[in-house]
């Protein structure tokens, strides 16, 4: 998390992440809080999630590279909860997600959503809930 924060020049608010959360008869997933605080400078690019109008192209920004472990996919479609997440190569980050801001600034990008919780297939299920 603070590799992530220096590379991106942000401080985080607070942060805490819970490894211990069982209880008799259930256990949690490790569930990581962050509070963060960001500056909008231009209101007309604050982009929802959902789609805008039927025949919107949808598209991946990024690497695909075959990583599933602790995904949702994995978890819904095979049901497993195991494997660790993806190795990140922050500095390629920093271009996917300066690359998404150019877009919605320039009107190309009309809606976006991250693909944490199990790449494409899924997001797009939380796009349309």
């Amino acid at each position: 998390m603070g590799e992530a924060c220096r590379a991106y020049r942000h401080h985080l608010l607070r942060w805490n992440v819970s490894f211990y959360n069982e209880s008799p008869t259930a256990s949690v997933f490790p569930t990581p809080v962050i509070g963060m605080l960001g500056l909008i400078e231009d209101l007309r690019h604050v982009t929802g999630a959902r789609f805008r109008s039927a025949g919107d192209v949808i598209m991946l920004i990024g690497r695909t590279e075959g990583h599933i472990g602790g995904s949702e996919y994995l978890a819904l479609e095979h049901g497993q909860t195991t494997g660790d997440a993806p190795p990140i190569d922050l500095e390629f980050e920093k271009k996917v997600q300066r690359a998404c801001l150019e877009g919605i600034a320039s009107g190309y990008i009309r809606s976006a959503h991250d693909c944490s919780e199990g790449g494409l297939a899924c997001s797009g299920r939380v796009l349309h809930a």
